[in-house]
């Protein structure tokens, strides 16, 4: 397996400060949620030139988007903007 491969299990990942923090849902939890997975994602950072650590987090499996809309609405003012599913 390779870093990529583990990070298309990933539902979201992000890089920031020296931390590479990983969402996943409970079905791809067990198989990122390794040593291995772990090191791999390390060492390919690492090949890139990136020293970070890793933090995994299983994603709710409620999702609030109250703050979401709040910054759309925000951002687009007095804008009617719809939102549907």
């Amino acid at each position: 397996m390779s870093m990529f491969n583990v990070l298309s299990l990933c539902r979201t990942y992000s890089f920031n400060n020296g931390i590479c923090r990983i969402i996943t849902n409970q079905s791809d939890n067990a198989e990122i949620n390794t040593s291995e997975a772990r090191e791999l994602i390390i060492k390919g950072l690492a090949e890139q030139g990136y020293i970070a650590t890793i933090e995994i987090e299983l994603q709710q499996n409620t999702y609030k988007m109250d703050k979401t809309i709040d910054k759309i609405k925000n951002l687009a003012g007095k804008t009617k903007i719809i939102i549907s599913e």
